[in-house]
């Protein structure tokens, strides 16, 4: 797949040439993601992540969307900003489905609420069950109002698990190990994986 099929031409990236940024990526995440249950991707498109950081969020959720529906494993695709777009994929929808989902961009300002909120109405049914939520963001973003914050509690408690990976230079503090099981620091210059809880006190 080539770049101007999966992004817009302005992004002047090759899918190949960044094989080596999710590859690094995907070496670390793979063997850390729980795979029995259904996974829900929420994908920041906002105006922060244009660029790289947007190609490289694009990237993951693309090696993961793919490796779903190879397991035949439920996945739900969120696109946000502060507003969402979502796509089931099912295997009749096949891999241009999800190309032309992920074409799509918001470009606007950044709330994951909106995303977290759908998605976690989702966990409460029972196809849903034991689910992985993985957040890919800057998460240059307010902090997460508690009732939020308290059902990602209760949710965590029925089974299902909450991963984030953060696209920038630096962890973000509000968004710590409380809201997600395992984290993860991608820095798109020199392509390096860090886990944040090791980073934040």
């Amino acid at each position: 797949v080539c770049s101007s099929d999966l992004f817009p031409s302005h992004d002047s990236f090759e899918l190949q040439g960044m094989q080596s940024h999710y590859q690094d990526v995907e070496s670390i995440l793979e063997s850390s993601i729980n795979k029995k249950g259904p996974m829900i991707l929420c994908i920041d498109t906002s105006g922060s992540m244009q660029g790289t950081p947007e190609f490289i969020a694009k990237a993951v959720a693309l090696y993961f969307a793919s490796e779903a529906m190879k397991e035949k494993r439920a996945c739900l695709l969120i696109n946000f900003s502060t507003s969402i777009q979502t796509l089931e994929l099912t295997q009749p929808k096949g891999l241009n489905t999800l190309i032309e989902f992920l074409k799509m961009s918001f470009y606007g300002g950044t709330d994951v609420a909106p995303s977290l909120d759908f998605a976690l109405s989702l966990l409460e049914q029972k196809n849903y069950e034991r689910a992985d939520l993985f957040v890919v963001s800057d998460f240059i973003m307010a902090t997460l109002p508690q009732v939020q914050y308290q059902k990602i509690q209760s949710a965590k408690e029925k089974g299902n698990q909450f991963y984030s990976l953060v696209i920038g230079h630096s962890p973000i503090s509000q968004f710590s190990h409380e809201y997600f099981d395992r984290e993860w620091l991608f820095n798109p210059k020199n392509s390096s994986v860090t886990e944040i809880v090791n980073l934040i006190k």
